[in-house]
C-alpha cells in the first residue's frame, strides 16, 4: 500500500512540475505574411506570476497652497529628472524636481510672448529647451530655457496650404491639426496630428518633425472610416478614441490605431512596417452602473458637438456596453523601458478582492448571484520581440499621460479628493518569496 501511495505521489508530482513547466513556455504564432512578421499571442502570458512590481516613488496633488492641478495634458522629464507638467486649465507648464518638490511655473495665460491659450502639449529637447505648443494659435511652437525663460516661437504646419495668405478661417479649416508630441532623438519630434476632413470621417497621422529644419516626414496614415456618418448625423463611439503609440530606444514606433483591436504596428522611422504584435482579446464590458454613466456623459457630449456643429446629432454605441469607452480614461496607453519590454494598458476586469476574495466568487458564480466585475487596471508586458511576458495589476482612477524616463514611470490619475496627482514609480523586480505568493 505505502508502495502504491509513494508512486502515486510521484506522479502527481511529475503532473505539476510538467503543468507549471507548460505555462511558462510561449504558446503563440509567428506567421510571415508579405514579408511582414507577425507575432499572435495566446490570452495568457508566459509568466502567469509577474516577476516585477511597480513600486511608488512619490505622489504629489491635492489642494497644495503651492500649486493645484486642474486637467494635466502631458508629462516630460528632464535628463536631470525634473518633472514638467503641462496643466491645461491653469495655462501653464508646472516644474517639480526629481524628489516631487514644486519649483516653478513656465508660462501663463494670455496672448503675448511666451503666454499660453490653451498649451496642450510639451517636449524636453536634448539641449534642455522646452517646447510647449498652444493650440489656440494655431500650433504655435513656444521655446524656453531650463529655467523656464521663453526665448522664441514658430507655427508648425502639416499638410496645410502653402499660401501664406490664408485666412485664420480657412487655417482653423486647414487639414491636419496636431494633437500630441513627444520627444523623440536628436532635435527632432514624433508628432500625433488629427484632422477632420469635411465632417465625413477623422484622419490620425505620425509624423517625424525636426525642429532645425522646420520640415515634417510622415510615416504612416489612418482614415477613421464610418465612424461619422453625415447622412444620418450618427455618431459613433469609436471617433473621440485617438490612436496610441510610443516608441523604444532603437527609435521603433509602436502604434495601435484602434484601441477596440489589440493589434500593436512597428514601424522604423522610414515608415517600414517592422512587425505587427497581436493578442486574443475578448473586449470586456461594462457593469449597469457604469454603463449608464457612461450613457449621460456620452448624451452631455452629442449635446455640445451638436451646438458647436449647428445640426441635430444622435449616438450610435458600436460596442453595446463596451468598457473601453469612457471619456475620462485613456486605455492601450503605452511605453518601452529600459530593457526594452512593451507596456500596454488595459482594463480587462478581475476578479473583485472584497467578498473573501476567490472561494466567495466561485460560490457566488455557482448560485447565479450578480457579480460586478472591477474595471480596475494592468499592464500586459511584452518582450521586445513581441511575445505576451507578463500582467501587471495597476490600481488607479482615470490614469493617463504615461512617461518613462530615467528608469521611472510617471503619470496622472485621480485619488479620493477629485484632483489629479502627479505620481512617480519604479519598476522593481521582485523577491523570491513575492514570486511564490
Amino acid at each position: 500500500m505505502k508502495k502504491y501511495c509513494f508512486v502515486f505521489a510521484i506522479i502527481i508530482t511529475l503532473i505539476i512540475i510538467t503543468f507549471s513547466f507548460s505555462e511558462n513556455i510561449w504558446k503563440g504564432e509567428i506567421n510571415i505574411i508579405d514579408r511582414i512578421t507577425t507575432i499572435i499571442n495566446p490570452d495568457k502570458p508566459i509568466n502567469l506570476i509577474p516577476t516585477v512590481k511597480l513600486q511608488k516613488v512619490w505622489e504629489v496633488g491635492g489642494e497644495d497652497p503651492g500649486f493645484i492641478f486642474n486637467n494635466i495634458s502631458t508629462i516630460d522629464i528632464d535628463e536631470n529628472g525634473r518633472v514638467y507638467v503641462v496643466d491645461i486649465m491653469e495655462s501653464d507648464v508646472k516644474v517639480f524636481s526629481s524628489s516631487g518638490e514644486y519649483l516653478f511655473p513656465v508660462g501663463n495665460k494670455g496672448q503675448g510672448p511666451g503666454e499660453f491659450e490653451n498649451p496642450r502639449n510639451l517636449s524636453i529637447l536634448p539641449n534642455q529647451q522646452i517646447v510647449v505648443i498652444d493650440k489656440n494659435y494655431l500650433n504655435r511652437f513656444n521655446i524656453f530655457n531650463h529655467d523656464g525663460e521663453f526665448i522664441n516661437s514658430f507655427y508648425l504646419t502639416l499638410g496645410e496650404s502653402k499660401n501664406k495668405n490664408i485666412s485664420l478661417k480657412e487655417r482653423l479649416l486647414s487639414k491636419e491639426r496636431i494633437a500630441f508630441s513627444k520627444h523623440f532623438f536628436n532635435n527632432q519630434l514624433i508628432l500625433f496630428s488629427e484632422s477632420v476632413e469635411k465632417m465625413k470621417y477623422n484622419v490620425h497621422s505620425i509624423w517625424i518633425y525636426d525642429i532645425n529644419d522646420k520640415k515634417g516626414r510622415k510615416i504612416t496614415s489612418r482614415k477613421k472610416i464610418e465612424r461619422r456618418k453625415t447622412e444620418d448625423r450618427e455618431l459613433d463611439d469609436r471617433m473621440s478614441l485617438n490612436m496610441q503609440w510610443c516608441f523604444d530606444k532603437n527609435k521603433n514606433i509602436y502604434l495601435i490605431d484602434d484601441i477596440y483591436d489589440y493589434k500593436i504596428t512597428v514601424y522604423d522611422t522610414t515608415g517600414k512596417i517592422i512587425r505587427i504584435i497581436s493578442r486574443e482579446f475578448k473586449l470586456p464590458l461594462k457593469t449597469d452602473s457604469e454603463y449608464k454613466k457612461d450613457l449621460k456623459e456620452s448624451e452631455e457630449y452629442v449635446k455640445w458637438y451638436s451646438n458647436l456643429a449647428g445640426k441635430k446629432f444622435t449616438w450610435k454605441a458600436s460596442k453595446e456596453k463596451s468598457i473601453i469607452f469612457n471619456l475620462y480614461i485613456i486605455t492601450r496607453s503605452m511605453f518601452c523601458d529600459d530593457q526594452n519590454r512593451l507596456w500596454i494598458l488595459t482594463n480587462e476586469p478581475s476578479i473583485p478582492k472584497e467578498n473573501n476574495g476567490i472561494f466567495s466568487w466561485i460560490i457566488k458564480k455557482k448560485s447565479g448571484e450578480s457579480i460586478e466585475k472591477s474595471t480596475k487596471f494592468a499592464f500586459d508586458v511584452f518582450t521586445p520581440d513581441g511575445r505576451f511576458l507578463m500582467k501587471i495589476p495597476f490600481d488607479a482612477e482615470q490614469p493617463r499621460c504615461f512617461v518613462y524616463k530615467n528608469g521611472f514611470l510617471y503619470f496622472a490619475a485621480l485619488k479620493e479628493d477629485g484632483f489629479p496627482w502627479l505620481f512617480k514609480y519604479e519598476i522593481v523586480e521582485k523577491t523570491e518569496s513575492e514570486k511564490r505568493k
